[in-house]
């Protein structure tokens, strides 16, 4: 005979009273990060491949205001990942929360420090779409035409993005200057080209970095940067464009994006 007692099962969530807003994998791997300095053996510990590790870390950094792990590729130490002071803040923050609601603690209110600025990193964090880059950034200047409005942003560093999206779509947004948006680009909307020379160019947008990783496919390559103002971008290009850019990491892009190729969302 089966056992059909009944089983109490329970885990802990974060709810802002409309939606759950902690991936909990996300968490374990940045703990994961803090305990063994690696990428690699991270990914190993919570079990999942060493690609969703690196674009996790990507999308981490690229939607929290301040960088939580800092990491190196290369060299005679073969790299490492750690995390910075503000990702050990956040992530202490949550394992005292995890501490109090093993123990059944009732009153966990003053555990996390400053609960709305985790809240909004961890929404930020967890958001979907199917657009591989995911920038946070500030409005710094909106211009509103008929039809479109034109939009300088901020997305750290000396980076700065040109936007274009509808005026309906500002005003319903209700976007002004100092605004706080995340910036949605396709990776096949990213165009590269190699070496830093200045070159004329319609796209308006050109942010420069270098290339940190080279994943090929049958067809066209994952191309991943990580840009001077800190954040990370992912390009898709053909193959053929990888040798005669003779892209590798390492060396030196521009990735060049038309400002009308750039989404934008906000948290609600």
């Amino acid at each position: 005979m089966s056992d059909s007692s009944l089983q109490v099962q329970a885990r802990l969530q974060l709810h802002d009273g409309q939606q759950g807003i902690v991936e909990a994998q996300r968490l374990q791997l940045l703990h994961a990060i803090d305990q063994c300095g690696s990428i690699n053996a991270a990914a190993k510990a919570v079990g999942i491949s060493y690609k969703t590790a690196w674009d996790w870390v990507e999308t981490i950094n690229n939607l929290s205001p301040q960088p939580l792990v800092l990491r190196s590729t290369g060299g005679k130490q073969g790299g490492g990942t750690r995390l910075t002071e503000h990702g050990r803040q956040m992530l202490h923050s949550l394992e005292r929360l995890q501490r109090a609601y093993d123990q059944l603690l009732a009153d966990t209110s003053g555990l996390l420090g400053n609960p709305e600025q985790l809240r909004h990193s961890l929404r930020m964090m967890t958001m979907r779409t199917s657009a591989r880059n995911q920038l946070l950034g500030t409005v710094v200047s909106i211009q509103h035409g008929a039809v479109n409005s034109d939009l300088l942003l901020d997305i750290g560093g000396a980076d700065r993005l040109y936007v274009q999206i509808t005026r309906a779509s500002a005003e319903t947004m209700a976007l002004a200057a100092g605004s706080e948006v995340v910036a949605l680009i396709k990776a096949s909307w990213v165009t590269l080209v190699a070496g830093d020379d200045n070159i004329r160019s319609s796209a308006q947008n050109c942010l420069r970095g270098e290339v940190s990783q080279l994943l090929p496919g049958a067809v066209n390559a994952e191309v991943s940067l990580h840009l001077d103002g800190g954040r990370s971008l992912t390009a898709i290009v053909p193959l053929p464009a990888v040798t005669q850019l003779e892209l590798a990491p390492g060396s030196r892009v521009q990735a060049w994006i038309n400002p009308s190729h750039i989404l934008l969302a906000i948290g609600l």
